[in-house]
């Protein structure tokens, strides 16, 4: 608990800027397309000017904007609205746990936090003596995501008709084939609170550098979004003027 929320406030401190810089960039954005934009379409309307491609493209959507704004504001509150009801529904909490999982670059974050949640809580609980089937069962109640619910009550089933632990393991595609040997070896030789111990140790740190590289790759990403939106508005407002003599001098 203690490290899922130093996590968390790590997460957080390292997206602020990000989040303020994209909402800013949000903002000028509007701005632009709802107040400066339209003064120089009335300016190329009057002065009949053959306008660029980019230049008529961002006209059409500020006139979108202007004429439709209100009505997409709201189908995007009553969109954003109906999801959020939708993901509290088994149904949508299967498909979001799913798409947490396969998302490029944050599934392989979110997969080896539950792996590392995990296999801590499983190795200390199996270390104080507690009989596996119970630990199994805690592990389903741990798991956030319900991906990995099934993946442990699915083990505990096994574990209960005799298997070993690594036989239903090997049936998810979550857990790496090499961790699977070494939870089998530790369970054939014994020693799986060792191993689980020994894996969420390693598991930890990846996840702790997959976080730190996760959050130095976003502030540069949002940066290089937010000069490409206000390049093109910005180029699109200007082109005009750069063929001044045969468009704004008719």
């Amino acid at each position: 608990m203690v490290k899922d929320e130093q996590t968390i406030r790590r997460l957080r401190g390292s997206l602020m800027y990000p989040v303020f810089m994209f909402f800013m960039c949000v903002g000028v954005t509007i701005f632009l397309m709802t107040v400066i934009l339209p003064r120089f379409a009335t300016i190329y309307a009057a002065k009949g000017a053959a306008l660029p491609a980019p230049t008529r493209v961002l006209l059409a959507i500020s006139g979108f904007m202007m004429n439709y704004g209100l009505y997409l504001g709201a189908a995007v509150l009553l969109g954003g609205f109906v999801l959020f009801k939708f993901l509290k529904t088994d149904a949508g909490g299967r498909i979001r746990d799913e798409a947490q999982l396969r998302i490029p670059l944050l599934g392989d974050v979110f997969n080896k936090f539950f792996q590392g949640r995990s296999f801590r809580a499983m190795g200390m609980l199996i270390e104080s003596g507690v009989p596996l089937g119970e630990v199994l069962e805690l592990a389903q109640n741990m798991s956030s995501n319900s991906c990995y619910r099934r993946m442990w009550a699915s083990v505990e089933q096994g574990v209960t008709n005799g298997e070993h632990i690594a036989a239903r393991l090997a049936e998810f595609k979550m857990i790496p084939e090499s961790v699977v040997h070494m939870i089998d070896c530790g369970d054939r030789s014994g020693r799986l609170s060792m191993v689980f111990v020994k894996l969420a140790t390693f598991i930890e740190e990846e996840y702790d550098s997959a976080m730190k590289t996760l959050c130095q790759f976003i502030e540069p990403l949002m940066i290089v979004l937010m000069g490409a939106i206000i390049g093109f508005v910005a180029i699109s407002l200007l082109l005009p003027m750069f063929t001044a003599a045969s468009t704004l001098a008719k």
